[in-house]
């Protein structure tokens, strides 16, 4: 079961590797539309919180954007539940990418994105995807799943 939603691997022909720096999106693995300047579904796009946001007086800097594709746009759960793993392990290709030492991953797929898609089900895959996707991480520390 470790296998179903192997890590993802970068290949340097993603969008974002074609500037230097590369920009501060992860579309690995995705689907990339041409022409499109839309974010695929299941990237990851950073953002910071600003100098007077409340988060960064807690200590947050970064904010991750997870881009799930909604249920109803997709075919079946397994295609809904494989873009939002996806979308969770182009989080921590990111986070990894940019220097970030902690990242706190929600549970993509709240309701209104989820559907009638099982919770239990999607739950099971992002964990899987993490997982596997932590081996390839070099210097992120700490991956909080949050529901």
């Amino acid at each position: 079961m470790k296998n179903k939603y192997p890590p993802l691997v970068k290949t340097n022909h993603e969008p974002e590797y074609k500037t230097s720096p590369p920009l501060k999106i992860s579309s690995v693995g995705t689907e990339i539309k041409k022409n499109s300047s839309v974010i695929p579904d299941g990237s990851a796009l950073l953002t910071n919180t600003g100098n007077n946001s409340s988060l960064k007086t807690q200590g947050i800097d970064y904010i991750v954007h997870a881009v799930p594709k909604m249920r109803s746009g997709c075919s079946s759960d397994e295609e809904f539940i494989e873009i939002a793993v996806k979308a969770a392990q182009n989080s921590i290709i990111l986070a990894d990418r940019e220097g970030i030492k902690s990242l706190a991953i929600c549970f993509i797929g709240g309701e209104i994105y989820r559907g009638t898609c099982d919770p239990q089900k999607l739950a099971e895959g992002i964990i899987l995807g993490v997982i596997n996707q932590i081996e390839k991480v070099n210097d992120l520390e700490t991956i909080s799943l949050i529901d």
